[in-house]
């Protein structure tokens, strides 16, 4: 006789432990680290642009495990620039720079940029140009300027994945395919 019981036990998906994300080496609630020196020439450009535009901005460091890579934690470096109270708009805005940390750091690269504010839902599709012209326009841009800068941004997506799958195979994939 058959133990239909333990069959359909077998056959249930088992619980795969949760891996729990370790805590932020440096918190970005913490002061600036003197042992990191001064911000990159990128975030300190960005930031003398939104105070020149009369933005109010705030920087912050950490250093913490932000992304799972290949079943362990990528530690990461984030520099966050904040823009908020300029005396004609209640729209705020911050930019993340970040790079992988560790023995073979990264190059340094924009990862987020979003846009919000009393009349504005958070908005995430912009690039960092897009975010100097909001500076620069004292966060008032329209509803039409924002409908752009999507499909601007899905227009970039889409070209990037028609190229990855239009993309030439290399000749070892050509050969295994071909039988030869």
């Amino acid at each position: 006789m058959t133990d239909w019981l333990a069959y359909f036990r077998d056959l249930a998906p088992k619980e795969e432990p949760v891996a729990v994300r370790p805590a932020p080496e440096v918190s970005s609630r913490a002061p600036w680290p003197g042992d990191f020196g001064p911000p990159p020439g990128p975030v300190l450009k960005l930031a003398q642009d939104g105070r020149e535009a009369g933005w109010e901005v705030l920087t912050a460091y950490s250093r913490g495990y932000g992304l799972m890579y290949r079943g362990s934690w990528q530690c990461e470096e984030r520099i966050s620039l904040r823009f908020g109270l300029h005396p004609k708009t209640g729209r705020q805005a911050y930019a993340i720079y970040r790079r992988t940390a560790g023995e073979k750091a990264g190059a340094w690269t924009w990862h987020q940029v979003y846009l919000w504010g009393p009349d504005l839902t958070p908005f995430g599709l912009c690039t960092v140009t897009d975010l100097r012209y909001f500076l620069a326009a004292g966060g008032r841009v329209s509803q039409a300027w924002l409908w752009g800068v999507a499909l601007d941004h899905n227009m970039r997506h889409t070209v990037a994945e028609w190229r990855i799958k239009t993309r030439p195979k290399k000749a070892s994939k050509i050969r295994a395919e071909s039988g030869g």
